[in-house]
């Protein structure tokens, strides 16, 4: 069972662009730790498992893999998408569908114009930054398994869920 694409993300690049905006303004934490990553892991899993979506979740905290989640059928060219996510945004710290649809609506090329190594980096969605309220960006989280932009929307509604937050 796929997730529906919401109507907003058919939407242009620059719609979808705002709502990414919106969407890294919202989704903070007042904490997070180690056990909070393990939280959050296992939540994420029992929705994808509830979804019936197999993908594998990755999340870092200052560099350190904290909770991975990897049921049958994840491949390794599952976590390369997802390191090369995590990588871009431990760079920008902002997600990857934000970095995605910035180049899109200003006509760059990750290799070209940010001379980043397409093998190392990947603008397309999937991976957030895990914000804490006062401290900034502290780690990231990220989903391989489906079409990019559904990594996406299955990410921030699963960030949303487990913190009370209406998108």
């Amino acid at each position: 069972m796929l997730i529906k694409i919401p109507e907003v993300f058919l939407m242009d690049e620059k719609i979808l662009w705002q709502k990414v905006i919106d969407q890294e303004k919202l989704l903070h934490f007042s904490s997070f730790d180690a056990n909070d990553a393990c939280a959050l892991g296992l939540f994420m899993a029992d929705e994808a498992k509830k979804a019936g979506i197999n993908m594998l979740i990755d999340i870092r905290l200052n560099g350190f893999q904290r909770f991975r989640y990897a049921p049958s059928g994840i491949t390794p060219e599952n976590e390369r998408w997802a390191n090369r996510k995590i990588n871009l945004v431990n760079l920008t710290q902002k997600s990857s569908l934000f970095t995605f649809c910035k180049l899109k609506v200003e006509n760059l090329d990750l290799k070209r114009d940010r001379m980043l190594d397409p093998m190392d980096f990947a603008a397309v969605g999937g991976a957030f930054p895990i914000y804490v309220e006062g401290a900034g960006m502290i780690g990231v989280v990220a989903v391989s398994g489906l079409p990019h932009i559904q990594d996406h929307e299955f990410l921030v509604s699963c960030l949303a869920k487990y913190l009370g937050v209406t998108l």
